[in-house]
């Protein structure tokens, strides 16, 4: 999930006002999101072997 932070999809600030404006932004998504003292946060990677390093090796 992409969250547009600037105006017009601009993808970095330019300048200290945008920053603020990218800080506000991520600030209301996040308080939208987390409603409770416990959070999940879920990342993602990338490996090009057919099984994940973590799982190589167990039965």
């Amino acid at each position: 999930m992409r969250f547009h932070t600037l105006p017009d999809s601009k993808r970095y600030p330019g300048t200290e006002a945008e920053y603020d404006i990218i800080l506000a932004r991520h600030h209301t998504v996040l308080t939208e999101l987390v409603t409770t003292r416990t959070v999940l946060v879920v990342s993602a990677g990338y490996s090009d072997r057919p099984v994940p390093p973590e799982l190589a090796g167990r039965p």
